[in-house]
């Protein structure tokens, strides 16, 4: 069954490199949405969780070839971008979640990348600092953990997190942006050392396991209430600490990165 989905995922890379052989950008989804998912020369869906669920979302699932597939539950659509760091070949990459679209003609990418070395989100702005802001929402000590694997195993981002996270108020969310090849290698490389060590040491391994975790929180930061519990909400810890840790890297590694929209896909006409 594992050399099957290898081939698969070998005969799926080629096809992507006749898409294009420059840049393909990745749609992160978990479902068919009611506006569809794009798919074309430039853009490619694919299913985050597809180990999990066995039901037909795309071609391409995050389950072949080097994957954490079976951590979506508390990585959330992050098993998608791991999936894109270990597997896709391009010069120029980047991906958007199916519900949030980065506003930027793909003809333009690279010569934007070229300049300005990242497409990102524009941040959120908080009135108070990011830390602050995960206090209200998550479990602090989730966050504390994350800072001082940070400057155990970064020491130089020592200051950058406390400038950041601890004292500045902007956010890049929902873990979007596209990028060269090798900058990608390189925030993928420090964000998941810094996830997959957070990960280990809270000792969490199965969804219920980080439910229970999840049950630490008594914050009002569940915007889903209705479709999944406080503890369930919580439980993708590692999805929320992928945002603040990609906002760390960014400003302090990217003097002018390239800000577009979202284009928020439930508001367009179906």
């Amino acid at each position: 069954m594992g050399q099957l989905r290898n081939r698969k995922r070998n005969l799926f890379l080629l096809d992507l490199m006749e898409k294009s052989e420059r840049l393909q950008i990745y749609v992160l989804t978990h479902k068919i949405p009611p506006y569809g998912l794009p798919d074309d020369e430039y853009r490619t869906p694919i299913h985050c969780g597809k180990s999990l669920n066995e039901s037909f979302v795309c071609e391409l699932g995050d389950d072949t070839g080097d994957n954490i597939s079976c951590k979506n539950p508390w990585f959330v659509e992050d098993t998608g971008i791991y999936w894109v760091w270990k597997n896709d070949v391009h010069p120029y990459v980047g991906h958007f979640q199916y519900r949030r679209h980065l506003n930027i003609e793909p003809n333009k990418v690279k010569e934007l990348v070229d300049e300005y070395g990242i497409i990102v989100p524009r941040p959120l702005n908080f009135s108070m600092s990011v830390k602050k802001h995960y206090d209200m929402c998550h479990i602090t000590s989730d966050l504390e953990l994350c800072e001082s694997i940070v400057k155990e195993f970064y020491p130089e981002y020592s200051d950058p997190w406390n400038r950041y996270i601890n004292k500045g108020s902007v956010l890049f969310y929902s873990s979007a942006f596209i990028t060269t090849r090798e900058k990608y290698n390189e925030i993928c490389e420090f964000i998941f050392s810094v996830l997959f060590e957070f990960e280990r040491r809270i000792g969490c391994t199965t969804k219920e396991e980080w439910v229970k975790h999840g049950e630490l929180s008594s914050s009002l930061g569940n915007p889903h209430r209705g479709e999944m519990s406080d503890a369930e909400y919580q439980s993708r810890v590692c999805g929320y600490l992928f945002e603040r840790l990609f906002t760390l890297y960014v400003r302090h590694n990217f003097k002018c990165p390239y800000e577009v929209p979202y284009v928020l896909m439930e508001n367009t006409n179906v």
